[in-house]
């Protein structure tokens, strides 16, 4: 006696709309401006954790993504991000980097 196998097709899960992701380079460009000064810092600190990333959590259809400050592994916790970052300030006190010095 032989047996017969057939094929059932198995769905493919469709990505979850819903599911966090991580931003492309140069979809916020203020956030990747400000991120960037972050992680100076954090590989200044700490040489052998990877770079802070953007994440992006969708929000109700009439609203926008909510940005959270992800580890390169995807954890993340706390406040979102504000939708757009704030101005900076370019007194001399919070200007950076600093100007040269000069003699």
């Amino acid at each position: 006696m032989s047996g017969h196998f057939f094929s059932v097709p198995v769905p493919v899960s469709e990505p979850d709309p819903f599911a966090p992701r991580f931003v492309e380079p140069g979809e916020h460009p203020g956030w990747d401006t400000a991120l960037a000064v972050v992680n100076r810092d954090v590989a200044a600190t700490l040489p052998e954790e990877p770079p802070l990333r953007l994440l992006a959590c969708p929000g109700d259809p009439d609203e926008p993504e909510r940005l959270y400050v992800a580890r390169a592994n995807g954890e993340w916790h706390g406040n979102g991000l504000p939708p757009k970052p704030p101005v900076p300030s370019l007194t001399p006190a919070t200007r950076w980097p600093p100007p040269p010095r000069t003699p």
